[in-house]
């Protein structure tokens, strides 16, 4: 398990970090820059754009994303 690198533009960017995951891989997003519930909300809106994305949250602290397809 590793941490997810984030994505920047001018500001974070939750659906390019979530795009631009290798496929497989399961990732840690610290839950100090993004909450459970919103990587949840933006990998179900991705869904409809082909992503696949498996969210679970490991305690209180992390998220533990891996990208399905």
């Amino acid at each position: 398990m590793e941490i997810a690198k984030i994505h920047t533009e001018k500001v974070l960017s939750l659906p390019n970090t979530l795009r631009n995951m290798p496929i497989g891989r399961e990732q840690v997003i610290p839950s100090r820059v993004f909450s459970t519930g919103s990587i949840r909300k933006t990998a179900s809106k991705l869904k409809a754009e082909g992503y696949l994305f498996e969210v679970s949250s490991k305690g209180i602290v992390d998220t533990c994303v891996t990208r399905l397809r």
